[in-house]
């Protein structure tokens, strides 16, 4: 009997019926029941943990409570002597480490802290945050936790456990200042939370107390509003994205005691692997199928078996760039997959020889930029009288070669348009109101549009300092047109006109800038400059020719200059 032929689709549809099927039905069941058993308890064990570490923490400000009523009823306080007082208050202070013990007036004045030596003047407490806990302490006579501060004297961050009392018969705050590195320690030491979970600290006011990674980039910022208004309720489960843009389900938990929100993240990628394990389990009563029905598949295996390991095979010889050529499989599908690979091989090929062509023009434009930024200094330190000078004029041409490397980027380093020019280096500094431009469009090669761009920074700089910018009500004009039939062939004329400005006297001797960009025109492009120093304002006018001079065949490379 002659046997009928198939495509590849139809042999993998009877050998997947045959073996996958039924498998795949039950393992799909299992999977869903998996996954949501799995996510039910990654969600209690995040609600659990952030409940834990959030009673940890209130056990912690309890004890400083504690330490501080003890404290309160020292005999050396109540015999107002603040010397021995304060001995007492540092020993105190070294039980929580990193904290800080502190006496204070009503009107935030220090009488004693700890983190200074005994004698030395200090300074009133005025943290915004501090003083808003101070006046609720001493309105309600009850203990106050603070939210986050920055203290003024150290400079670090603190949270303060607060205690009215009466000190030589007038109020006064006693005062345990917390490092919010200590709560890091109590959840480091915790071993509900799982390596992979990120834990926050909120204070009352949402702004971040404590964080396991990355602590001190983000200690006192505020959590997102979006966030926040998720976190209702004393407890609960919800998905966010945190500051640093990782997408995590979090659980959180409110302290009746501080108001302080413990949040426990854990990473949704994390969660999702229970998805992947899942579809191992697929897999592994898919691999019992095909045991049990191997029978069925051997004939098909055996056709489709020795042209699968060549095109592997294929692919591997692909992988290490050698050579692939196409075969005929006798499967339709498979003669697509051969023919793709040896496209492929051909493709790789010429990809590897514009990879290498592309690394030596890379290569040859950062050399070309290195030497206009070497030119420039050059230019700039051969005319600067003294180095705020030299700095000034340096970094502000740097910005303008900057810009006109931007300008020449939309042209791909071919030529960049004058228009595009000046309104990258003039427009967008002074704005358009107070500049004029004017001009078709004219393509300039690469060392023009370059020093063009230089020339016209340092006449904005000189218009800004002594020019029409240094008045509200002046305004420049900058005209340029190509001169066709100039001596020299087609020539670029630019004017730049100054209005509105201070009176203006021709110098008596060239200033730096004048000559950074008479020299410029000259020497880099092969042009004239001229100044013209008129009562109502400056009128500059350049020329130079558009073709490229000879004396700089390689900035005629594509590359740039």
């Amino acid at each position: 009997m002659r046997r009928r032929k198939y495509n590849f689709r139809f042999h993998l549809g009877v050998l997947g019926a045959l073996t996958a099927v039924p498998f795949i039905l039950a393992g799909a069941v299992l999977a869903v029941v998996y996954v949501n058993a799995q996510r039910q308890a990654i969600e209690h064990d995040l609600v659990s943990a952030a409940r834990d570490l959030s009673n940890a923490v209130d056990r912690q400000i309890d004890g400083g409570l504690v330490t501080l009523r003890t404290l309160a009823f020292a005999k050396t306080l109540e015999q107002s002597d603040l010397g021995n007082f304060y001995s007492q208050a540092a020993r105190i202070a070294g039980i929580f480490p990193g904290s800080v013990v502190t006496l204070r007036r009503a009107d935030g004045q220090q009488l004693v802290n700890t983190a200074f030596a005994w004698g030395s003047p200090l300074p009133s407490s005025l943290e915004p945050g501090l003083r808003e806990s101070d006046e609720k302490a001493l309105k309600s006579g009850q203990p106050v936790v603070s939210d986050i501060y920055a203290s003024s004297t150290t400079g670090q961050h603190y949270v303060m456990v607060e205690l009215p009392i009466t000190f030589d018969g007038t109020p006064h705050l006693l005062g345990l200042a917390l490092r919010p590195e200590s709560i890091l320690q109590l959840i480091d030491q915790s071993s509900a939370v799982r390596p992979d979970w990120l834990v926050i600290v909120l204070d009352a006011s949402r702004r971040v107390l404590a964080r396991t990674r990355d602590h001190d980039g983000f200690v006192g910022r505020n959590a997102s509003d979006g966030f926040v208004q998720k976190l209702s309720g004393t407890e609960g489960v919800v998905s966010s994205t945190t500051l640093d843009g990782t997408d995590v389900l979090d659980g959180y938990y409110k302290s009746p005691l501080t108001n302080w929100t413990v949040v426990t993240a854990a990473p949704l990628s994390s969660i999702n692997r229970s998805v992947r394990e899942a579809a191992l389990a697929i897999a592994a009563a898919g691999a019992l199928g095909l045991v049990c029905s191997l029978l069925f598949a051997v004939l098909y295996s055996r056709y489709i078996t020795p042209p699968i390991w060549r095109l592997r095979n294929d692919a591997l010889a692909l992988s290490r760039r050698e050579r692939v050529t196409a075969f005929n499989t006798g499967i339709t599908e498979l003669n697509a997959v051969s023919d793709t690979l040896a496209n492929a091989s051909v493709s790789l090929r010429r990809d590897e020889e514009a990879k290498g062509q592309m690394i030596k023009e890379l290569n040859h434009r950062v050399k070309n930029s290195l030497a206009t930024v070497l030119s420039i200094a050059r230019q700039t330190a051969a005319k600067a009288d003294n180095f705020t000078e030299f700095f000034d004029a340096f970094s502000g041409r740097l910005v303008a070669l900057s810009q006109s490397h931007d300008a020449l980027s939309e042209g791909e380093w071919v030529e960049a348009d004058a228009r595009e020019l000046v309104q990258r280096v003039c427009v967008s500094v002074a704005g358009a109101d107070r500049i004029a431009a004017k001009g078709p469009p004219v393509p300039l090669y690469p060392r023009a549009a370059l020093t063009l761009g230089m020339v016209l920074h340092e006449l904005c700089t000189n218009a800004s300092k002594y020019g029409a910018l240094s008045r509200p009500e002046g305004a420049i004009t900058i005209e340029w047109s190509v001169l066709p039939h100039a001596p020299g062939g087609a020539t670029f004329k630019l004017d730049w006109i100054e209005q509105g400005g201070p009176p203006v006297e021709a110098p008596q001797k060239k200033s730096f800038g004048t000559r950074f960009i008479n020299d410029s025109i000259r020497h880099e492009l092969s042009g004239s400059a001229d100044f013209d120093f008129r009562p109502q304002g400056l009128h500059f006018q350049c020329r130079f020719p558009l073709r490229r001079p000879d004396a700089r065949p390689v900035e005629t490379n594509r590359a740039g200059a």
